[in-house]
């Protein structure tokens, strides 16, 4: 099942639908927040969970597996039991050892499930898979791992939450524009700006745009590090949400209040 997104929202076209929420409690946030990021072993809470008066006004489920592959179909019949609204799959690839076999893996675990009419939203349609990929630089590997998400209609989901310097970002950014892939981040972009060597969410979002539009690698990362905010504003972020999707937040709240401080969020 899925939930179209609300048709009033203050929210400016560049954040609207940007944050995953993790706390599964912050409401709409005047349309900043486009899913309830829930682990999978928290769905049988989601499931039993008797909808009030709100409930329509509640954003869809992104189901977050705590496993790897084997885990697909076991959540996927859960929400389609139990009628979750449902937005999409995040799934990590876990062997950092083989990504590639790995993310063959997770595609044929997927093409099973919707074998079984799982993972569809109410007109069919194939929903999202988000597939991590591993913590690390975009080797020879990684690079591999991400061809196979293309081939296999899928998307990725970069592990910005792992503590990673934003360095990193650059070359995994190109990695899924060149595959026309696209991504969202699992976390760790606590603020709309760059801090302490961590990347912010509106750098990304510029960062994304200046790598679309054939900017150097040197100019992305001026994006991805830059705390000049009226810089970052001057880029075409919207044009970057094609690819950029979104972002879990812990503190959804707190990413509406930097959005509106902004002007992005009325």
């Amino acid at each position: 099942m899925t939930l179209e997104p609300p048709t009033t929202s203050s929210a400016a076209p560049a954040v609207r639908g940007l944050v995953d929420d993790a706390t599964a409690s912050a409401g709409l946030l005047g349309g900043i927040i486009a899913t309830r990021a829930v682990p999978d072993t928290e769905l049988p809470g989601v499931a039993d969970a008797a909808p009030g008066p709100g409930a329509d006004a509640m954003p869809p489920v992104l189901v977050v597996l705590t496993a790897g592959a084997g885990q697909v179909a076991g959540p996927a019949r859960l929400v389609d039991k139990r009628g979750i609204v449902t937005a999409g799959l995040q799934v990590a690839l876990r062997d950092e050892a083989d990504p590639v076999g790995n993310a063959r893996r997770v595609a044929a675990a997927v093409d099973a499930a919707r074998g079984e009419g799982l993972l569809l939203d109410a007109d069919g349609e194939d929903l999202p898979v988000w597939v991590t990929l591993p913590p690390t630089e975009a080797t020879h590997g990684w690079l591999a791992a991400a061809d196979e998400i293309a081939m296999s209609d899928l998307r990725v989901a970069l592990p910005t939450d792992a503590g990673l310097p934003a360095s990193v970002l650059p070359g995994w950014i190109d990695a899924c524009l060149d595959r026309e892939l696209r991504f969202r981040c699992t976390g760790g972009l606590p603020a709309a700006l760059p801090a302490e060597g961590r990347p912010g969410w509106l750098s990304v979002l510029a960062g994304t745009a200046v790598a679309w539009d054939g900017g150097s690698g040197d100019e992305v990362a001026e994006a991805l590090t830059s705390t000049d905010a009226d810089t970052l504003r001057g880029v075409d972020l919207e044009r970057a949400r094609r690819w950029f999707v979104s972002f879990t937040s812990t503190a959804p709240a707190v990413v509406a209040q930097d959005a509106a401080t902004l002007g992005l969020l009325g």
